[in-house]
């Protein structure tokens, strides 16, 4: 699964905790799941424009992640997300594709119905 919120108008602080307590917690209740984080997914574009001098934009990430939603068997989407174009880009692609879209707090209580 990959994880899906909000990172625009939040600090680098609060998405990279909100994103990796969400990826722990999956982890810890089903250890054999996969979880794409998209921070740890998009750190190399932040890398490799800092060696061209050059700052990386919305779209840039916002085409790894699309991209890799097509390889997940659904997102796992945080509440701050509907106050996110990017999440709703990603959820709206997700479903298009015939992907499952989970709550976060039901996937973590078990619930797996999407």
């Amino acid at each position: 699964v990959q994880i899906c919120g909000k990172i625009s108008g939040l600090t680098p602080a609060e998405y990279w905790s909100n994103f990796a307590s969400v990826e722990a917690s999956i982890k810890k209740k089903f250890p054999n799941i996969v979880v794409v984080n998209p921070m740890e997914l998009c750190k190399h574009i932040t890398e490799a424009h800092r060696e061209i001098d050059e700052e990386a934009t919305w779209e840039h990430y916002m085409d790894v992640c699309l991209a890799s939603i097509k390889h997940v068997d659904g997102l796992v989407v945080m509440k701050n997300a509907s106050d996110s174009k990017g999440a709703l880009e990603e959820m709206r692609t997700a479903y298009n594709i015939g992907k499952k879209l989970y709550d976060v707090d039901g996937f973590l209580e078990g619930d797996l119905s999407a």
